[in-house]
């Protein structure tokens, strides 16, 4: 692209990475006031900037689903830990990591 006499030259770099698996989560359960800390243990846990939990459960006061986004911490390509949330209900709560904040495997 040129402007003029000067030239501009643009150039992005864009990574592709392994999808991350999660195979076991240690405990595998807490109270629902949250405040645990979980361990998730897996692989292909990327070093970034940044590193995240989503839960996806019944929230405490409806019968709704939602979601809760912690922030977490990568400690090796195997472990990552997160505090659980308060604010479900008791039962089933669904867990993803994110190494970028947007996509949650």
């Amino acid at each position: 692209m040129s402007n003029s006499a000067a030239q501009f030259v643009s150039q992005l770099l864009f990574t592709y990475e392994a999808e991350p698996h999660i195979t076991a989560p240690l405990p595998v359960m807490g109270p629902t006031q949250g405040g645990t800390v979980l361990s998730l243990f897996g692989r292909l846990f990327v070093s970034s900037p940044g590193t995240w939990c989503r839960f996806v459960g019944v929230a405490a006061n409806s019968s709704q689903v939602h979601g809760v986004v912690v922030v977490a911490r990568r400690l090796s390509s195997t472990h990552v830990q997160c505090t659980t949330p308060q604010s479900f209900a008791p039962g089933l709560s669904a867990v993803s990591l994110s190494f970028n904040g947007l996509d949650f495997s």
